[in-house]
């Protein structure tokens, strides 16, 4: 994720309300991650009242109107490269200048993935983990693959959860 606006065309970097026009992002996961986030994001149709510009890569280099006018206007103009979770996580985290939380909680998730793990080989029948992100416990599961033992999601976003057990 990269922004192409100059360094004095930036937002302030508290919790102050962005205004963000989002063009080719996926919008519902981009507002169900700022809310999950807890910032003040409020997303606008009309350029015209923006912040920021958010867009995806693909996106940004066919330079289509919104993208130019916004640049025009000297509006913070954010590149993702992907539609992920992950993406529009930094993306709001560097916008709100908060701390990019899926970092610390992918450690987090992955040491309680360990410590199941361990209790499973050591005899527990199960260990159910701690509801996470797709992109989480698909690691998750690649922990529990490593070590030889089976793992299933198991729930509804966003109580979905990984399930370690033995064969």
């Amino acid at each position: 994720m990269r922004c192409k606006a100059s360094a004095e065309t930036l937002p302030p970097r508290a919790l102050a309300l962005q205004r963000i026009y989002a063009y080719g992002v996926g919008l519902n996961k981009l507002r169900t991650t700022a809310q999950r986030m807890g910032v003040p994001a409020q997303f606008v149709d009309d350029l015209r009242r923006a912040d920021v510009l958010v867009t995806l890569k693909s996106y940004y280099r066919k330079r289509p109107q919104p993208i130019v006018e916004a640049e025009e206007r000297r509006l913070p103009v954010y590149v993702l490269r992907s539609n992920t979770l992950l993406q529009m996580e930094s993306f709001l985290a560097d916008l709100f200048g908060v701390s990019d939380q899926l970092g610390d909680s992918l450690d987090t998730a992955m040491r309680e993935a360990q410590e199941a793990i361990r209790r499973v080989l050591t005899g527990a029948q199960s260990v159910d983990l701690s509801p996470q992100p797709s992109t989480v416990r698909r690691q998750q599961h690649q922990a529990a693959r490593t070590a030889n033992l089976i793992s299933h999601s198991h729930g509804r976003d966003p109580y979905r959860h990984v399930r370690i057990l033995r064969e």
